[in-house]
């Protein structure tokens, strides 16, 4: 085979071969994309935190009996929680019932049963320095309107009555926007 029969070997082989060459720079450059795009949400993300602030009101937290607590929670930041999201409000509970420790998610459930079920619910919102709500009031009903920046969220948690509090035990309380910021409360009252 000649210099002729190299140099079409040469090219059947760069013309079979071409196709997955840019096959495979298209594909880096899909990978490029996406990874600018999830750099991009993280920074989002993160930027959000910046802006979001919350504080639990510690000496707002009653136990009304062994199954029910109240708390107060002043949003610190600069960004508005609507109450559409509050399902993706995480509220963790830690305290002791009949003696063995207990770690427990509770959910945000406006319409549940109490004694069933562990979960909490919003008493209120409104603003901490007029003491009603302005902007995007809380509609329970409707399912509308939002938590904003210098409001105190008023909740209530409910535990299921097979697992009451102890008296006088301690407890941990963390409450995490969707976001990820969030404020943790450790008490010991009854």
């Amino acid at each position: 085979m000649g210099s002729y029969g190299a140099i079409l070997v040469i090219g059947v082989l760069m013309i079979s071969i071409f196709p997955f060459f840019m096959y495979y720079i298209d594909a880096q450059a899909n990978i490029q994309q996406e990874l600018k795009k999830i750099i991009a949400e993280d920074i989002s993300i993160e930027k959000e935190k910046l802006y979001s602030s919350i504080s639990i009101n510690k000496t707002s937290i009653s136990w009304i009996d062994n199954t029910t607590l109240e708390m107060k929670i002043l949003n610190e930041g600069r960004g508005n929680i609507f109450l559409k999201d509050f399902r993706f409000i995480t509220l963790v509970l830690i305290y002791y019932t009949n003696g063995v420790k207990r770690s427990v998610f509770i959910p945000y459930n406006q319409s549940g049963a109490v004694g069933e079920t562990d979960f909490w619910e919003v008493v209120s919102v409104y603003d901490l320095d007029i003491g009603r709500e302005i902007l995007n009031p809380v509609n329970l009903s409707t399912v509308t309107g939002a938590w904003d920046p210098n409001e105190v969220l008023l909740l209530r948690v409910h535990l299921s009555t097979m697992y009451p509090r102890d008296n006088q035990t301690e407890y941990v309380i963390v409450f995490t926007l969707p976001n990820g910021s969030g404020d943790v409360a450790v008490g010991d009252q009854p």
